[in-house]
C-alpha cells in the first residue's frame, strides 16, 4: 500500500485569501472527451415535450441557446400544457 504524508496543522492552516487574477466567469472550461455527458438527441427531447429540442454537442463553440427570457417562458408553457 502506498505511504500518504499527513500534512501539519501549520500547514492546512496557510490560506491565501487573495482572490484569482481572473474571474470565474473568464475561466474557458476544458471539455474533454469522456469528462462530460452527451446531449440528448431532439427526437427524444419531443417526446417529453422539452423547450428548444435541438441537435447540439458539448465540445461545439456556439451551443446555439436561446435568449434567456425565450428559454423561460417555453418552459412555462411546456408546464401550464402538461402539468404533472
Amino acid at each position: 500500500m502506498a505511504k500518504v504524508t499527513v500534512p501539519k496543522p501549520q500547514e492546512l492552516a496557510k490560506v491565501n485569501y487573495q482572490p484569482p487574477a481572473k474571474g470565474w466567469m473568464d475561466v474557458k472550461p476544458e471539455f474533454r472527451p469522456g469528462t462530460y455527458v452527451n446531449a440528448a438527441q431532439p427526437k427524444w427531447l419531443e417526446m417529453i415535450n422539452y423547450p428548444y429540442p435541438r441537435a447540439w454537442s458539448v465540445p461545439d463553440e456556439d451551443w446555439k441557446l436561446p435568449p434567456a427570457d425565450t428559454g423561460c417562458q417555453l418552459r412555462l408553457k411546456t408546464l401550464v400544457r402538461n402539468p404533472r
